[in-house]
């Protein structure tokens, strides 16, 4: 677009100002909402909204970032007002592509997931998550949640007992006894369990978002295909996984109430965040 003024349908329009470098990702501000991605290389940049049309068919809008006003160093952003309350989000860059050279891989085929999202649209665990790559994906909403005081507990390490859990193989068996096995409140059940062995910390295997149909391998006995049970290529460091959830779309909130819960039991949460590879490698 070349203007600050965009109608999307005839229920709202929305319009555009220059925003703020900071803080990284989505974020309400008084007069809008603020978008803010790193990208030191990308030569254009749009931000892809999508949002329901008066004909019930999802909407792109495609707001192209200018680098003379939309950038500051390498921080590129935008501030967006009049958006609805339920949308989603993510980027399309374009750049240097170069794999073998200096390693850029721009393409502006792909729209790409915000890596501060907090939220990426939910599925239940195997759902094929078709929306990559493909359309916006990021979710943002309000911070309303009461942690009522919580505070992490400090326990010394000499006193700690850890127990190393993965939250869906945790609890999905049937042996477990638990009303939603398989998630954040299935380890919830669990806490009297933790309490009699003495545990004291819990370390969380990846619980960030990942996509458990990425491997290209099948059983070799049945032919079905194989998952990613374990998370080791996160898709995003700060999304709770929606697959472990009883609702997929409140997993911010699920998984607070399971580490609220933990702490009011006298035991910590330790998350095991993988840094040095992510789900897009080869």
């Amino acid at each position: 677009i070349n203007d600050n003024h965009y109608q999307v349908n005839m229920n709202f329009s929305i319009t555009t100002e220059q925003g703020l470098p900071q803080p990284a990702g989505a974020s309400f501000q008084v007069n809008g909402i603020n978008f803010t991605l790193f990208s030191r290389h990308a030569e254009h940049v749009s931000l892809v909204i999508q949002v329901a049309a008066e004909d019930d068919k999802d909407r792109l809008v495609e707001l192209e970032l200018d680098p003379f006003l939309n950038k500051t160093g390498d921080m590129w952003h935008i501030l967006v007002s009049g958006l609805p309350e339920n949308f989603t989000y993510g980027y399309r860059l374009d750049g240097p592509h170069d794999p073998q050279g200096k390693g850029h891989h721009f393409s502006k085929e792909h729209i790409l997931i915000d890596p501060y999202a907090m939220s990426i649209a939910p599925s239940t665990w195997g759902e094929d998550r078709s929306c990559l790559g493909r359309e916006p994906c990021c979710r943002i909403f309000r911070d309303t949640y009461d942690w009522e005081g919580d505070r992490p507990l400090g326990i010394a390490l000499k006193d700690s007992v850890i127990y190393e859990m993965h939250v869906r193989g945790f609890t999905v068996d049937p042996t477990s006894g638990v009303k939603n096995p398989g998630t954040f409140a299935g380890v919830v059940e669990k806490i009297p369990y933790l309490q009699e062995l003495g545990v004291t910390a819990v370390e969380l295997m990846p619980i960030t978002e990942f996509n458990e149909n990425e491997p290209i391998f099948r059983n070799p006995f049945t032919g079905e295909a194989l998952k990613n049970f374990w998370g080791y290529s996160p898709l995003s460091f700060f999304a709770p996984k929606s697959g472990y959830c009883t609702d997929n779309t409140n997993q911010i909130n699920e998984f607070r109430d399971m580490v609220k819960a933990l702490h009011r039991a006298g035991i910590e949460v330790i998350l095991d965040i993988v840094f040095n590879h992510t789900a897009e490698a080869g």
